[in-house]
């Protein structure tokens, strides 16, 4: 059947079809001017039914359409509707089967636009579920995600707002043996921003958070992990714009902890720092101060073992400036002591060793002082069968020097001196050498300006005197 009129126009067509199986009909209608036009279909079979419609209005303008499809195992559903001239859009879907369900749903509207999505998907073993809404035009923005499965969870969100701005976002994910927790959260214009991460399984545990703030500014993390061993803490702290920054690290296991520490301060600046391991046959400890701008600076350390132990020590001040070192070390037949001290402008300068052993002995010591200089040094060794010490002495600026030499030995004894004076001049000079047959003696005097010289040997031996 067809109908067309006119000349305002008027069309309407129909078609109607029949068998054995089979039933189809369609119609189509149009109008006019203003303009109307609707569509129709529908087929139907032993196993199936198919129906579509169509709608169209104007000038303002109206669509309409919708599509219905069913069979042995399966429905389909769709529809959209469009509105003007402001506009506003839906379309819709739903496919359903043996084992799935599937729903879309969007909605649009303007001009000052909201926008909303849907989506829905079923199956045997499994749930998803989407949304989506946006709005303006301010603008705020979310979104939503869930999936659910036999042995998984997963959730996600997400939020955002303008023009100050405010964002949100957080995700939870869950297994068997697992669970996973995010979340951020964003703030402006003068901005926070903080973010929480947080694990869990059968064998561990870790958790991370975050903190940022402005415009002086604010930062802090945080972290913890946790495990059948092992144990680990992290925190970090900074401020501005005069600026603090603190350091935190903590380290467990089964035959081990650690520790540090750090700390900063401006602008006249102080650092410290720490630092202690601790083992089963081992302990470390360091230390670090500094400060400023006069400046102090203080290093410790400490090593301890099973047959050793090691002790450092340094101290630095300015702007004269003074300077202390010291080492100790110590192990099961050895001890080595050592020290240093210097000051200034003027200064002083003073070294010390001590070195002991099961067989030995040695010691050394220094000192200079200034500006019209005085030096001493000193050093003895001794050992089973031997003994050796050394002098010096240095005094100026008109000079005074002495040298002293002893050696010692199981068969052999030596001693030397020297003296020397000035600027009239004195010149002493000794020497004494015995052994098991024989015994040496020198002398030298020296004296001016005049000048005065006398010299003297003794030599003795088994065929000599």
């Amino acid at each position: 059947m067809e109908v067309l009129k006119g000349p305002g126009r008027f069309l309407s067509r129909q078609e109607v079809l029949k068998g054995p199986g089979r039933f189809l009909s369609r119609q189509e209608v149009l109008k006019g001017p203003g303009r109307f036009l609707s569509r129709q279909e529908v087929l139907k079979g032993p196993g199936r039914f198919l129906s579509r419609q169509e709608v169209l209005k104007g000038p303002g303008r109206f669509l309409s359409r919708q599509e219905v499809l069913k069979g042995p195992g399966r429905f389909l559903s769709r529809q959209e509707v469009l509105k003007g001239p402001e506009r506003f859009l839906s379309r819709q879907e739903v496919l359903k089967g043996p084992g799935r369900f599937l729903s879309r749903q969007e909605v649009l509207k303007g001009p000052e636009r909201f926008l909303s999505r849907q989506e829905v998907l079923k199956g045997p073993g499994r749930f998803l579920s989407r949304q989506e809404v946006l709005k303006g035009p301010e603008r705020f923005l979310s979104r939503q995600e869930v999936l659910k499965g036999p042995e998984r969870f997963l959730s996600r969100q997400e939020v955002l707002k303008g023009p100050g701005r405010f964002l949100s976002r957080q995700e939870v994910l869950k297994g068997p043996g697992r669970f996973l927790s995010r979340q951020e959260v964003l703030k402006g214009p003068e901005r926070f921003l903080s973010r929480q991460e947080v694990l869990k399984g059968p064998e561990r545990f870790l958790s991370r958070q975050e903190v940022l703030k402005g415009p002086e500014r604010f930062l802090s993390r945080q972290e913890v992990l946790k495990g059948p061993e092992r144990f680990l803490s992290r925190q970090e702290v900074l401020k501005g714009p005069e600026r603090f920054l603190s350091r935190q690290e903590v380290l467990k296991g089964p035959g081990r902890f650690l520790s540090r520490q750090e700390v900063l301060k401006g602008p006249e600046r102080f650092l410290s720092r720490q630092e202690v391991l601790k083992g089963p046959g081992r302990f470390l400890s360091r230390q670090e101060v500094l400060k400023g701008p006069g400046r102090f600076l203080s290093r410790q350390e400490v090593l301890k073992g099973p047959g050793r132990f090691l002790s450092r020590q340094e101290v630095l001040k300015g702007p004269e400036r003074f300077l202390s070192r010291q080492e100790v070390l110590k192990g099961p037949g050895r001890f080595l002591s050592r020290q240093e001290v210097l000051k200034g402008p003027g200064r002083f300068l003073s070294r010390q060793e001590v070195l002991k052993g099961p067989e030995r002995f040695l010691s050394r010591q220094e000192v200079l002082k200034g500006p019209e200089r005085f030096l001493s040094r000193q050093e003895v060794l001794k050992g089973p069968g031997r003994f050796l010490s050394r002098q010096g002495v240095l005094k100026g600026p008109e000079r005074f020097l002495s040298r002293l030499e002893v050696l010692k030995g199981p068969g052999r004894f030596l001693s030397r001196q020297e003296v020397l004076k000035g600027p009239g001049r004195f010149l002493s000079r000794q020497e004494v050498l015995k052994g098991p047959g024989r015994f040496l003696s020198r002398q030298e005097v020296l004296k001016g300006p005049g000048r005065f010289l006398s010299r003297q040997e003794v030599l003795k031996g088994p065929e000599r005197s």
